[in-house]
């Protein structure tokens, strides 16, 4: 009887192989770094179906791309789950050729080890590329529409009253307190985009789709 009993509570602790294989199905890893990893492709979210099929929900970016044959360009949709365009395909997110030729990078072409004429120029805009530019744009949104309330009131209206206080804070303690009272005018101007820009980037990172 205790051999049973001890047999049936192993049986209730033990989980469903279905899942187990659900849990080790999970792979955090793989997401952080499918999430903070550059790719040709702006993956969203998956779904499942009723089959269990996967369905990738994903923004197609521009693939722009100079070969010895001249230039490409086409949507990253054109070569991506396995379809190929212009000799080119997607891996992983990342374009690659399959005509037999490696993508070129700075320091192999300076040093000699790559020949302009064997390798592919990768330009395309790509996920990190594309999140820079949106960041641009709202900042760029952002401040217009300060500069145009300062013109008309001097008291901060809107996000004026939110942007304000860290502008004076990067005058005060990073610009004047290292630079001094005399010049700091001159690099406020770098300093304050540098900031935002950085910042910015950093809040959209916060977002899973990001």
């Amino acid at each position: 009887m205790s051999g049973l009993a001890i047999a049936q509570h192993a049986s209730e602790g033990e989980e469903p192989a279905e899942k187990i294989e659900q849990k080790e199905g999970f792979n955090a890893t793989k997401m952080i770094m499918e999430h903070i990893g550059d790719s040709n492709e702006w993956h969203l979210w998956t779904t499942k179906d009723d089959n269990g099929e996967e369905h990738h929900v994903s923004v197609p970016l521009p693939v722009i791309i100079k070969d010895n044959e001249g230039w490409h360009t086409f949507l990253s949709k054109s070569i991506a789950h396995g379809h190929e365009h212009d000799g080119y395909t997607l891996e992983e997110g990342q374009v690659v050729s399959t005509k037999g030729i490696q993508k070129a990078t700075l320091f192999s072409i300076i040093s000699g080890k790559q020949k302009a004429d064997e390798v592919f120029f990768d330009l395309s805009i790509t996920k990190n590329a594309a999140s820079m530019f949106l960041s641009v744009i709202f900042m760029a949104i952002i401040f217009i529409g300060m500069a145009r309330n300062y013109k008309k009131s001097q008291l901060p209206k809107g996000a004026g009253k939110l942007m304000e206080p860290v502008i004076v804070f990067i005058r005060d303690e990073v610009a004047i307190a290292n630079i001094g009272s005399v010049k700091y005018k001159r690099y406020m101007p770098y300093l304050l985009t540098a900031f935002f820009f950085i910042w910015v980037n950093n809040l959209l990172g916060l977002i899973p789709f990001f």
